[in-house]
């Protein structure tokens, strides 16, 4: 998370040296705001005059749906680990 304050004599491009990537949202003044391309590769946010509050928030795309499937990829391992412990009847693997 990034915020910052800007005051502005009239209606101007803030442009970023913030690469521009999914996951970056904009608020100015508590408002979520286009992020603009600028340079190539950089993000802009156009403001009216005035002074404002911008924060930034990045979060990484597609971490619930990672997260969600390596819990469910530990609990499959976890519970092939246990069935074939006791399979096998090794005594100190009982506390599965």
């Amino acid at each position: 998370r990034i915020t910052g304050k800007v005051t502005l004599p009239e209606r101007r491009l803030l442009c970023l040296q913030i690469p521009r990537c999914r996951g970056m949202r904009a608020f100015v003044d508590g408002q979520e705001t286009e992020l603009f391309q600028a340079d190539t590769m950089f993000s802009a946010l156009l403001l009216e005059a005035g002074t404002h509050e911008i924060e930034l928030r990045y979060r990484t795309p597609g971490l619930a749906a990672g997260t969600a499937v390596s819990v469910i990829a530990f609990v499959i391992f976890f519970a092939v680990l246990c069935r074939r412990s006791k399979e096998r009847g090794d005594p100190q693997k009982k506390s599965c």
